[in-house]
């Protein structure tokens, strides 16, 4: 069983591919900033992203363009 379930991350952004932009985009930037203590593996940076969604620390903000179209 995957932990967190997915379903409970997708409650947090919205849609599956909210969440999986976030966990990317998050992901990257938690890469960038460790510069290389991830070993040139992004598994770690991955996981510790999705811990961060999971409790509210990084959220999906919807962009501008989305709110007006609505």
């Amino acid at each position: 069983m995957i932990y967190p379930a997915i379903s409970k991350l997708v409650d947090r952004t919205g849609t599956r591919y909210s969440l999986a932009v976030l966990t990317a985009r998050r992901a990257r930037q938690l890469g960038m900033q460790k510069e290389g203590s991830f070993s040139g593996k992004y598994d770690e940076a991955i996981l510790e992203a999705i811990g961060e969604i999971e409790s509210g620390k990084v959220k999906a903000v919807p962009s501008l363009n989305a709110m007006l179209n609505d």
